[in-house]
């Protein structure tokens, strides 16, 4: 039972942070801003200049583009809060090396913090939901159990 609490604890002290992730079959990038509170920006970059163009860039609800520095890096101004799909923004094959996540929290004064950045991957993504989904089951089964 300790080993499940420690489990589900862990997650949601991490999940704080806001974080991206990229897929490189098709250079599509997703940002998650789960910090209760607007972005002052967020920015992905290419340390080699391999985004697309900001003619990808998704229009997202309160976020305002900013693609002047296309293709080493692009912006969004008054990032919302949730998981945002930015667009196929990256060229297809860029290893995760060469891209870098960052924002800043209130104001375009803060320093920039460097954010996570990483690939999912599909047999994490599964072992997860399975293990979500068998949870479940046990605790719907515990509590018809306890109400007979």
């Amino acid at each position: 039972m300790a080993l499940v609490v420690a489990a589900a604890f862990v997650p949601a002290v991490a999940a704080a942070t806001p974080w991206a992730f990229y897929n490189p079959a098709n250079g599509n990038i997703h940002i998650m801003n789960d910090t209760g509170a607007p972005l002052a920006n967020a920015s992905i970059l290419s340390a080699s200049g391999r985004l697309t163009n900001a003619s990808f860039m998704a229009d997202l609800p309160g976020a305002t583009k900013e693609g002047s520095e296309f293709p080493f890096a692009y912006t969004y101004l008054k990032f919302s809060t949730g998981l945002h799909n930015a667009g196929k923004t990256v060229q297809p094959g860029v290893p995760t090396s060469d891209l870098r996540f960052e924002y800043r929290t209130a104001s375009l004064f803060d320093p920039l913090i460097q954010g996570f950045f990483g690939i999912p991957e599909p047999s994490s993504c599964t072992l997860a939901a399975l293990s979500a989904l068998a949870l479940t089951g046990t605790v719907r089964r515990c509590a018809r159990r306890h109400k007979r």
